[in-house]
Order: structure tokens, then sequence, then C-alpha cells
């Protein structure tokens, strides 16, 4: 059996997941005003309170999470893999998971047990990381991240107009569209720019 392969594309996937609940959850409880200039100071605070390392609470501790601190995360995470006997290789946009020898699994069983493993790291080691790292540089000012979302698969011709960011967010468990779709992923990866949006 090959590696396991997390792809850009599955990543991002998951990645988007995280940064809509993320968002969904901080809006729930805070409300922005005036007096907090930063847009993501209620997503930071949260951070800082689940974090479960001192890599992320120091790499959280300005309120910025830089490409620098987050290669940092992602080591952390590799190294953590390591620790339990598997190699985690980070590829270009993805992640993958084979034996110490970088050979693959012997069985399907085998590989789920990797990938849970891996799962573990990622969550112990990233914390809410990833998910502050990248919707801080795709949504900078903090707007509706569903509608964003939702505009940019319109100029992809992804989805037809008219497609509101409701829309989005309803259709989110069983999207009308291939989440594979290098036009999605795209938008996952950059909804204000990606398909002739401004940044």
């Amino acid at each position: 059996m090959e590696g396991v392969l997390m792809s850009g594309a599955g990543r991002q996937k998951a990645i988007a997941a995280s940064i809509f609940l993320v968002l969904s959850v901080s809006a729930g409880c805070t409300t922005q005003s005036a007096e907090t200039p930063d847009p993501y100071a209620a997503e930071i605070e949260q951070a800082r309170a689940v974090a479960t390392t001192d890599l992320q609470r120091a790499v959280l501790e300005d309120g910025k999470v830089t490409d620098a601190e987050f290669s940092e995360i992602e080591q952390d995470v590799v190294r953590c893999v390591a620790d339990r006997g598997y190699l985690l290789e980070i590829t270009n946009g993805g992640y993958k998971l084979t034996m110490p020898d970088g050979e693959g699994f012997d069985s399907e069983a085998d590989g789920e047990i990797g990938t849970a493993t891996q799962d573990e790291c990622f969550a112990e080691r990233m914390g809410m990381v990833e998910s502050l790292y990248h919707v801080m540089r795709q949504n900078p000012e903090r707007e509706d991240m569903s509608t964003l979302l939702a505009d940019c698969l319109v100029r992809g011709s992804v989805v037809d107009a008219p497609f509101s960011g409701q829309d989005y967010s309803e259709t989110l468990a069983d999207p009308p569209y291939d989440t594979n779709d290098p036009l999605v992923v795209a938008c996952y990866d950059d909804p204000r720019g990606a398909h002739g949006g401004t940044t």
C-alpha cells in the first residue's frame, strides 16, 4: 500500500471547513467594535486559551502568525509524527505520511492507524494556529467568509449567480460542485484574489 497523501486540495478543504467553524463560533460569542481594532482579537484569544504547546503560545503571543512561525509549527507536527513511528513529509500544499523508511503501509488497516496518529499530532501540535494562519492571510479584514467564497465560486463560473453566502453555508455539507475542482481549490486558498477578485 502506498503512503497516505493529503493533497493540497484535501488540506484546503479541511482548512476551509475549520475556518468556517472558527469564525462561526467566535461570531456567536463576541461582538467586534471600534474598541477592538484587531478583527481577529477574539479568535486569537480563543486560540491562546486552548493552546496545547509552548510553541503555540509563543506564536500567538503577538496576535499574528508569520510564514516562519507556521513553518515551525509544521515541523513540530513532523517531529510528533516521527516520535510515534511514522514519517510525515511536507509536500507542495499537502502532506505525505509513510513508514520511517519512506515505504508505504502493508495494509489499509495500517494506513488507517497511521492516519489517526497523524491527525492526533495535527490536533495536539497545530491547535487553532493553522486555521488562523490561513484565514488571516485570506481575509485580513475579516469580511464574511461565506460571502467571499460564494462570490469567488460565481466569478470562477463554478456556480451560477445568484449564489449568496447563505447559499454557500446551507450547501456546505453537500455542495453542488466538485470540491476537488482546481477552481474551487483556488477559492479555498484565496477567496478574495482567485478568478479576478481583489486583494
